[in-house]
């Protein structure tokens, strides 16, 4: 039985277990009369949440395709570099005293310079 006066039932006439069912259906109204607002600013945030994700998806994306053209200079240039090591070792091979006579003369003109 409910009092007239509120809306908090009358638990002296159930005893412990009628206590025990009203403190449970108070305390589920309760989480009921939280719980949509609190589903509502999780909504919020997940919505927030998958607005920041996109954007740093977004984000990587332009960077990736910023450094693509870069890193396409660097193969090329990287390529070149390859091929002209490889020139230069087989001439060295093929030539090993007229490579030492080149980098003794390279030595003398690049120590007179500097002293």
């Amino acid at each position: 039985m409910a009092s007239a006066g509120n809306n908090t039932p009358d638990t002296s006439s159930r005893g412990p277990t009628g206590a025990l069912n009203a403190a449970s259906a108070a305390a589920h109204d309760l989480v009921d009369k939280v719980g949509g607002p609190a589903e509502k600013v999780a909504s919020r945030v997940t919505a927030t949440t998958d607005t920041i994700r996109q954007a740093g998806h977004s984000a990587v994306d332009k960077a990736v395709n910023a450094a693509a053209p870069a890193a396409q200079w660097l193969d090329q240039k990287q390529s070149y570099v390859q091929d002209q090591l490889k020139t230069t070792t087989d001439y060295v091979v093929g030539n090993p005293l007229k490579a030492i006579a080149i980098a003794f003369v390279a030595g003398v003109l690049v120590g007179r310079i500097t002293s």
